[in-house]
């Protein structure tokens, strides 16, 4: 006697099998390519806007202190004396750090930032922006250093906290009262009837973000009061 077949239809073939795991993979794909997508538009968007926001307090900073400058009486002593101990009034220097060029700067101004709160009057203040990188071709910090004259002012490079990260460049342009730009400054250079620049130019540059080929660049002017003097600070 022949045995019937079953034929009750509880499995699936081998085509059926075949094909539900290419619809699978056609749908996972598509929803990792859709993730990937929207992770990195998210990502680029957040490494961008902190940039803006390093920068945008990082040049605030810069012109706060740059309209709060601060000249003292004995410049005019010190003339053209590098070898001088003390503050020095309004020095811009550049730097090369690999292939990019990282501006430092110096001068006295009043607008110290008293964490402490020890005094309610503005007391001036040697300011300094510099920059530290971890070897030639990393991308750069920028340092703020604030030290009231009437305290030990730290080494060159040293002290102060980190203000802006992942730089690719920090420029500063000063111009003169007919308003020629110059690359560097230096107060003891210029004689006692010469004016710190009439006005300063701030250049930063970020590393390119996340699906930018360009890096970001940040720039802005200040215009600086006429001078502020006062007695001589000692440290």
């Amino acid at each position: 006697m022949n045995q019937a077949h079953r034929t009750d239809g509880g499995g699936f073939t081998l085509l059926e099998i075949l094909i539900t795991l290419f619809i699978f993979s056609v749908v996972m794909s598509t929803l990792f390519v859709a993730y990937s997508g929207t992770y990195s538009v998210i990502h680029q968007t957040s490494a961008t806007e902190d940039a803006y926001a390093q920068a945008r307090i990082a040049l605030e900073r810069i012109c706060e202190d740059l309209g709060s400058l601060y000249t003292p009486e004995r410049e005019a002593a010190t003339e053209g004396d590098k070898s001088a101990k003390g503050p020095v009034w309004f020095v811009g220097e550049a730097a090369e750090g690999g292939n990019r060029t990282f501006d430092s700067l110096r001068f006295l101004s009043l607008a110290h930032m008293d964490f402490e709160e020890t005094s309610s009057i503005a007391q001036p203040a040697e300011v300094v922006y510099y920059v530290k990188q971890d070897h030639p071709d990393a991308p750069a910090t920028l340092y703020r250093s604030d030290t009231l004259l009437t305290r030990e002012r730290p080494e060159t490079g040293t002290g102060g906290f980190p203000l802006c990260q992942g730089l690719l460049g920090v420029d500063f342009t000063y111009y003169d009262a007919q308003g020629v730009p110059h690359e560097h400054w230096d107060s003891r250079d210029m004689g006692s009837s010469q004016q710190a620049p009439s006005r300063v130019s701030v250049l930063l540059e970020f590393s390119p973000q996340t699906g930018r080929e360009k890096p970001l660049r940040f720039r802005t002017g200040v215009a600086l009061p006429p001078s502020r003097k006062g007695r001589n600070f000692e440290g």
